[in-house]
């Protein structure tokens, strides 16, 4: 070996610091236990390499205690959390649930995604997955259950605020967020970024250009928390106006749509009405002649 490689980390009876930080690092992070390279190429540390090994054993038999000890720990967390959510889904099942229905496939998935939920505001929004999930079988898909999986308390706050400016139009659910709430930034409780947020986590498309509605039908039903009307009645005398005006029964509904996880998830998101927002959106209906 040249003068060169005199430093090489497996020159023969010399090992960086760094390097036996580096071999314990790993040791501790694979499990295996990496005895100094001089033991494995010097014949005269035989003696040495012996004491290595029983301190190895030792060290050995620690960390097992320890994993067996963290697993345990880990699994009671898990299994507290579980039976949380469990717990928390039956006072949410219909008489008519059917959890027999359920995937097994599906099951199994849940479980494994809101194990480490501990969070009680969190695993309520998991509980009442999963009673939906009972109460109709196939309701949420596996797609939305990992998006769940990353949401965190910021993220249930946003959308159950979005959740409060929901609409049923033609049995569709839709956020209705107009320009005289949505300013530069945002509606009341809703800024731009935060809607942006929703769209980054899958829940919302927003898009500051606005989307419109499917085509509808005349004498379809808006329904904002249980508070209804018809949109397009076939006896107006503007039928034809507003048809010919915005080419087929459809309008603007603002800058956020739901995807399909969003869809899933906010018919089991908590939210309360917006005093007053019914009245401000049938005027602008009003306005615009859609009944």
């Amino acid at each position: 070996m040249s003068d060169s490689n005199s430093n090489s980390l497996v020159n023969l009876g010399k090992i960086t610091k760094p390097a036996e930080l580096l071999i314990e690092k790993i040791s501790l992070a694979t499990g295996a236990i990496f005895a100094p390279y001089q033991t494995k190429r010097m014949a005269k540390a035989g003696a040495h390499a012996k004491i290595i090994d029983a301190h190895a054993e030792v060290e050995i038999l620690d960390i097992q205690q320890r994993a067996t000890h963290r697993l345990q720990t880990e699994s009671l967390r898990h299994q507290r959390n579980i039976e949380a959510i469990r717990d928390g889904a039956i006072p949410h099942l219909g008489d008519t649930s059917t959890p027999n229905e359920i995937d097994d496939d599906w099951i199994t998935d849940f479980f494994e995604q809101c194990r480490n939920v501990s969070n009680a505001e969190m695993q309520e929004l998991w509980a009442r997955i999963l009673a939906g999930e009972a109460n109709a079988p196939g309701s949420f898909s596996r797609r939305t259950i990992s998006i769940v999986r990353n949401l965190d308390r910021y993220d249930g706050a946003a959308f159950s605020s979005l959740c409060r400016y929901m609409w049923k139009i033609n049995g569709n659910a839709t956020p209705l967020l107009y320009s005289w709430r949505c300013g530069p930034t945002g509606p009341e409780d809703l800024g731009w970024e935060v809607l942006e947020h929703l769209d980054a986590v899958g829940l919302i498309r927003f898009n500051t250009n606005g989307y419109m509605s499917e085509p509808l039908p005349f004498n379809c039903t808006a329904e904002y928390f249980g508070r209804k009307l018809v949109l397009f009645p076939s006896d107006s005398p503007h039928d034809e106006e507003v048809s010919s005006r915005y080419g087929q029964l459809n309008f603007d509904t603002g800058y956020a749509a739901l995807t399909r996880a969003g869809e899933q998830l906010h018919r089991v998101c908590s939210a309360e009405p917006i005093e007053n927002h019914y009245e401000e959106v049938a005027e602008h209906w009003k306005s615009l002649r859609f009944y």
